[in-house]
């Protein structure tokens, strides 16, 4: 219902079934957020190897670590 809001196109119940869902986090990770994930999916795959990887972490958890991370303000320290 939100996709035929924001489209304003009344798509058919049928268009929706093959629509895998991701959530997709609504603020940039902080370095708690990422602490807790990187525990997290350590300890989950020592109980089931393999579980976490590069391949589905952004899709498990909405944070793509495979991008740049954003530049931090060292406030005037190195020059």
């Amino acid at each position: 219902m939100a996709r035929c809001l924001e489209d304003k196109h009344p798509y058919l119940r049928n268009q929706f079934y093959s629509i895998k869902p991701k959530w997709q986090p609504v603020f940039e990770p902080d370095v708690a957020t990422l602490s807790g994930i990187g525990d997290a999916s350590i300890k989950i795959n020592q109980a089931i190897p393999g579980f976490f990887g590069k391949d589905n972490l952004s899709d498990l958890t909405g944070f793509n670590a495979s991008e740049n991370p954003p530049e931090i303000d060292k406030g005037g320290l190195n020059g």
